[in-house]
């Protein structure tokens, strides 16, 4: 009888080592994480126990007990909780990253182990630009792992640095030391889990982004002097043109004046033609009086 016992207990252990699952998961930092444990089909459901082992030596448990859930046990923080078969973790942090090993206790086959490793990820954002001293300048900021950063081309004077930042993210930043002459623009190209490729950015040297932002600059100036003089110069046209209209008639010599008549015909003097009159008129009076 001893012997059948110890058989029995020996074979359910067996069984139960075997049927030990590992999966792995992964959330993004303030999202809800949901983690599911093994699934049976046994309707004889009598215990789920949650234990949590975090990277930061934090633990924790809960546990429910399918036939009365007043004897529910949650040691962990409020924004873990479990519902049947799952664990949900609001609003992930970084802090929690770690294992999640579910036990579930059944009435005849035993107990069934899954332990689920959770990874926390968080997408950083990329920019490119000039430092102080002019060389290019990349960076990652906020992301979680830390991102990795390559230069196009390659090059021996290369600076790259990593800072932690207060919610456990990463900001890298790597600088480009180039030798004006021998390149012309670089490219940084950042790798990161959280996107489907490498970013790529590219940006010009050696007084390239200079020279553009002058000539920029100078269009609009240029374009402003120019309208300027067709404007002054269509102002002096203007004027020529009414001093034309405003001019008086020429004058002849001895009084005479030309006058076009109203057929268009050539100019009359009418000096003459008064002076005739003129002498007539007086030779006419003399007679008069004698």
């Amino acid at each position: 009888m001893f012997l059948l016992l110890l058989m029995m207990v020996v074979c359910r252990n067996i069984v139960s080592a075997d049927t030990v699952m590992s999966v792995t998961a992964s959330a993004r930092i303030g999202e809800s994480a949901v983690l599911q444990c093994h699934n049976i089909t046994d309707q004889t459901l009598m215990s789920v126990i949650w234990k949590i082992q975090l990277q930061n030596n934090y633990t924790c448990l809960l546990s429910r007990m399918a036939s009365d859930d007043s004897k529910s046990n949650n040691s962990c923080n409020q924004r873990i909780k479990g519902d049947n078969l799952s664990l949900t973790i609001d609003s992930a942090l970084i802090s929690d990253e770690g294992n999640y090993t579910c036990e579930i206790v059944t009435g005849h086959t035993g107990t069934f182990i899954s332990v689920t490793t959770l990874h926390v990820s968080a997408e950083p954002s990329v920019t490119l630009g000039l430092s102080g001293e002019g060389s290019p300048e990349c960076r990652a900021i906020g992301g979680y792992p830390a991102a990795v950063i390559s230069w196009v081309p390659q090059s021996q004077d290369i600076n790259t640095t990593r800072a932690e930042n207060l919610d456990g993210t990463w900001t890298v930043t790597s600088v480009y030391s180039v030798m004006c002459g021998n390149v012309t623009s670089v490219t940084c190209a950042v790798s990161h889990p959280t996107f489907m490729g490498p970013q790529e950015k590219s940006i010009s040297v050696c007084g390239g982004e200079t020279y553009s932002l002058w000539v920029l600059a100078i269009i609009p100036i240029l374009l402003f002097f120019t309208g300027y003089v067709v404007y002054w110069k269509r102002s002096q046209l203007r004027k020529c043109f009414k001093m034309s209209l405003n001019t008086t008639p020429p004058q002849l010599q001895d009084g005479t004046e030309e006058v076009k008549d109203e057929g268009g015909g050539d100019n009359q003097e009418f000096e003459p033609y008064a002076m005739y009159t003129q002498k007539e008129n007086t030779i006419y009076s003399q007679a008069s009086k004698e």
